[in-house]
């Protein structure tokens, strides 16, 4: 069983500095309210920290400018901050997140119903994220391998953003303490794999979509990513080339909403005409229209 950290004084305050920075409010009840109580206990039952008051001023923080001042947190941004942390190459297992941002998970836990759950919504691979507790050496060099003969960048940035669990893991010093030393070991020479990768420029992304486009395949994220090609969708999406994967496939000549199953689903519903049941008539009705015919007839 994992041993408790202590709230030591320097922590507290680092904790408080990083909820500032972050936009929270500082009041004890949100502070509780983000599953930090530990923190919050802490300054009560410790007289060498003082009050909340004491702490906060401590913290290089206003008591008095604590209130209203309070990001509110919703799923958009959420699924933001989940984002920010994987292209970063931080850490997304639970553990590492809870260490150093705390409110993320409660919030995710609110609004997704998990930490998995919210994952999932921000497009990433919770079971290759699962995996970054579980590593070992030879676990890091088949995965290498693995997307090596899968054609992927295995360029450092490339795998950061795209596979940032195998990333870190690799450059911890239990094992290779580098993502270089990590290739090399892997049988592979990593000046090779810096100097044989193709940018992703406007030029190339539009060649692949129609390419894509031109075997049948769907363009919409998704199964881009399942084929291999999400540093191509991440490029993309940079202000420098198209700014979203919309205004890519709209750049290639293709209609988004004709190209990805998200505009089939919507035309589908579009189209869909509702069936009217016909009515049996009544007897009399039945006879009525019967004399009619018959009247007709002579």
């Amino acid at each position: 069983m994992a041993r408790r950290r202590k709230w030591t004084r320097k922590r507290v305050l680092l904790t408080i500095r990083k909820l500032h920075e972050a936009g929270e409010e500082l009041t004890v009840q949100n502070v509780q309210r983000l599953g930090l109580g530990g923190l919050v206990g802490a300054v009560y039952n410790d007289s060498a920290l003082g009050s909340w008051k004491e702490v906060l001023e401590a913290a290089g923080i206003d008591p008095n400018a604590i209130g209203g001042r309070r990001r509110k947190w919703t799923p958009t941004r959420v699924l933001d901050e989940i984002r920010k942390r994987h292209q970063g190459g931080k850490g997304l297992n639970h553990r590492a997140v809870r260490q150093d941002q705390q409110y993320l998970v409660v919030a995710a836990g609110e609004f997704f119903g998990s930490w998995e759950e919210a994952l999932r919504a921000a497009g990433l691979d919770y079971d290759e994220i699962r995996k970054q507790e579980t590593w070992t050496k030879a676990k890091i060099l088949r995965r290498i391998r693995e997307l090596a003969a899968q054609g992927e960048d295995l360029s450092h940035g490339a795998i950061t953003q795209n596979h940032s669990a195998l990333a870190a893991a690799a450059s911890n010093r239990r094992y290779f303490g580098s993502w270089g030393e990590a290739i090399e070991a892997a049988g592979i020479r990593y000046d090779e794999v810096r100097r044989h990768r193709e940018p992703w420029d406007r030029e190339r992304i539009l060649a692949t979509i129609r390419e894509l486009h031109a075997r049948g395949e769907d363009l919409i994220t998704t199964n881009i990513r399942k084929l291999g090609y999400r540093t191509m969708e991440y490029a993309a999406r940079r202000q420098g080339h198209f700014g979203s994967w919309r205004a890519a496939i709209e750049a290639a000549g293709l209609d988004f909403e004709e190209v990805t199953r998200l505009g089939k689903t919507r035309r589908r519903k579009r189209n869909t005409k509702v069936r009217l049941r016909r009515v049996k008539p009544a007897p009399e009705e039945q006879q009525g229209e019967e004399e009619q015919r018959e009247r007709k007839a002579s």
